[in-house]
């Protein structure tokens, strides 16, 4: 018979074990600690995304010298800096000279990452590497259409029909929302993907999906003259690159509040015929609030999703996702300058089983944080990309990094 001693220990154990298994918990798996902190020039992770061997490949950028450039990294699933690949693998030929935002998506041999390069006669052109998983063979090419001054931030979808869609404002004059698609190697393929909107009207996309209907998806902002404030926008295109006037009000939904609505981030959802579309709302006091809504492939809200107005969060966005249960899972900072991932249930109440009251936070060390990419491995464990500020403790400093953090599901 087991001593009282031995239950006891027993007992520890098993509430030691619950407790480093609490779901939005750091999986002590991943580099010892649960997450792992690259040093760079204020070094970001930007987006993320999971190759066919579960090994983490980023789209990330840091200061390098007096200019901002776009970066390649690869982990192993368990944590540890690919340095065979290149290690901070640069992306395109040039420093852009500003914070960049570059865009990722692994194919099933190769990894695609879109960046921004420094500006030619106040146009920023858009750059599209194409890397093999085994690094080498590696192709670049810029792309005709580039970035104007006021949208630092370039999306890119998963492969269609052996190409790449990207969503990027042209650069001169009105700021035009548009998506071209890209091979990589050739000229840009035929396709129209514009949306120049009314007289007036400014706009530019800054994500695409592909849904599962076959139809694009493409998320921004629009600007209608000076005395109008900024309304996020979500508008739909077949696979050729024309606009779907049956989606919303003729191809376009538009989300307005009180104040500004930047259009940031789309993610797909398990229910049918829907997606997800995230929005950054900047209100009167300036005060940041992200509003993420369900829509139909059609442009109409699913009011099953916390009814038509959708969920809220104060903080800035990163990025969001849905895992495999419905679930959608929101990152960000938050307003204290932590890092942060909410989780909600199916239909957006807040997942109380995960985290504190259904939040986990994070400073890695810093007094600042900040997640801005997310991703899923095959055992729904939570892969998250961000960075921390540089911060004095003490007599010491704590230098500003690319951060990698992994969570229990």
């Amino acid at each position: 018979m087991m001593s009282p001693r031995c239950l006891l220990a027993s007992a520890l154990c098993l509430v030691s074990v619950a407790a480093t298994a609490a779901p939005g918990s750091l999986d002590p798996t991943f580099n010892g600690s649960g997450w792992i902190a690259l040093n760079a020039d204020d070094g970001r992770g930007e987006t993320v995304c999971l190759d066919n061997q579960g090994r983490i490949a980023i789209a990330a950028s840091r200061l390098d010298g007096s200019a901002y450039r776009a970066y390649l990294l690869r982990l192993s699933a368990s944590g540890v800096l690919d340095t065979g690949f290149g290690g901070w693998r640069p992306i395109g030929a040039s420093s852009a000279g500003f914070p960049q935002s570059p865009a990722i998506v692994c194919a099933s041999d190769r990894y695609a990452v879109a960046s921004v390069e420094a500006p030619v006669n106040n146009v920023f052109p858009v750059r599209l590497d194409i890397v093999p998983h085994s690094g080498t063979g590696a192709s670049s090419s810029l792309l005709n259409q580039g970035l104007n001054g006021w949208s630092m931030r370039v999306g890119l979808t998963q492969l269609i029909s052996n190409s790449w869609i990207i969503a990027a404002g042209l650069g001169s004059g009105p700021a035009t929302g548009a998506l071209q698609r890209w091979d990589g190697a050739n000229a840009p393929l035929s396709f129209q993907g514009t949306y120049s909107g009314n007289s007036g009207t400014q706009v530019s996309y800054r994500e695409v999906l592909v849904g599962a209907d076959g139809n694009l998806y493409a998320i921004g902002r629009r600007t209608a003259n000076n005395t109008q404030g900024v309304a996020g926008v979500v508008s739909s295109f077949n696979s050729a690159g024309q606009l779907r006037t049956s989606f919303a009000n003729n191809g376009h939904y538009l989300q307005e509040s009180a104040g500004d609505d930047y259009g940031q981030r789309l993610a797909p959802s398990l229910q049918s015929g829907k997606f997800y579309a995230a929005f950054q709302e900047l209100g009167p006091s300036l005060q940041q609030t992200i509003r993420v809504q369900r829509l139909n492939f059609n442009g109409t809200l699913d009011a099953s999703f916390t009814g038509a107005s959708g969920l809220f969060r104060p903080g800035e966005l990163g990025d969001l996702i849905e895992d495999a249960q419905g679930r959608v899972l929101l990152a960000g900072r938050d307003e204290q300058g932590a890092a942060f991932v909410t989780r909600f249930t199916a239909n957006g109440i807040v997942d109380f089983s995960f985290g504190v009251q259904g939040t986990a936070t994070f400073g890695f060390g810093s007094t600042g944080a900040s997640f801005r990419g997310i991703a899923l491995d095959a055992q729904g464990r939570i892969i998250l990309v961000g960075a921390r500020t540089e911060t004095v403790r003490g007599n010491s400093i704590v230098p500003d990094a690319l951060i990698v953090a992994r969570l229990l599901p």
